[in-house]
């Protein structure tokens, strides 16, 4: 079935955003009376289309149970190129990510202005809004704007987790051993950029209490590490305890 993030709700009429509008009646080709869930304020509502010409909303038929829940999973991830950052929103949001936090690195390759990050952020909030229905999701995770290393600190949230490739030969500390011997509610990854971590952004994550984690002896691409990481979270708090 069909999710949508819808945008209000009156009474029992749900009504969608324009980009929906367009997908449901172009997209979809959608019919009146056709089923639908609705996502609204963490809920989720089976619904029809009333869909004539002029007008379109969801009319509620019941609320429904969701079996996917929220964790508190917080990425911080370096800027990478286009399509890779891309790619790891996508899929960190299909593996429950509550907060993205990208972050300038000294190796990353990308240069955003002032100008461009609000139009990169209209772009990456569509990704996530997206990624979140497909997912079915009942939430879409929060994404901030790109920051320096310097201002990461409010955000490192939980156990705070770092994925070091220099541990990769002693192939420990595990991620997973790190969770078991960390139990903590909320838990937050830091993903280096595609030339890795420099000496000083070591020095600074570990100063500021993170623990350094292996991923594995093999050198993984940026958007790999997050993918991997974010799975053996995602499995060890849903089902690990």
């Amino acid at each position: 079935m069909q999710h949508y993030f819808v945008e209000k709700r009156v009474e029992d009429k749900f009504y969608f955003h324009k980009d929906d509008e367009h997908h449901i009646r172009h997209v979809m080709r959608f019919h009146h009376g056709d089923e639908v869930a609705c996502l609204f304020e963490g809920k989720k509502f089976l619904c029809r289309l009333v869909l004539t010409k002029d007008s379109l909303y969801a009319s509620l038929v019941s609320e429904q149970e969701s079996l996917v829940r929220d964790l508190k999973i917080n990425l911080v991830q370096a800027l990478t190129k286009g399509d890779s950052f891309e790619l790891i929103l996508q899929k960190a949001t299909e593996l429950g990510v509550s907060k993205i936090i990208p972050y300038f690195a000294k190796h990353s390759v990308v240069k955003l202005d002032d100008k461009s990050i609000p139009k990169k952020l209209l772009r990456w909030q569509k990704i996530l809004k997206e990624a979140s229905e497909q997912a079915e999701r009942l939430s879409i995770p929060l994404i901030f704007e790109p920051c320096k290393m310097a201002d990461l600190k409010p955000y490192l949230k939980g156990l705070v987790i770092l994925a070091d490739e220099r541990l990769g030969r002693k192939k420990e500390p595990s991620l997973v051993s790190v969770l078991k011997q960390n139990p903590s509610e909320e838990v937050t990854i830091i993903i280096g950029p595609e030339g890795g971590f420099c000496m000083e952004e070591f020095d600074c994550f570990y100063s500021l209490g993170a623990k350094g984690v292996s991923l594995g002896p093999r050198i993984l691409r940026a958007e790999t590490a997050a993918i991997a990481a974010l799975t053996l979270i995602m499995s060890f708090m849903e089902c690990g305890r």
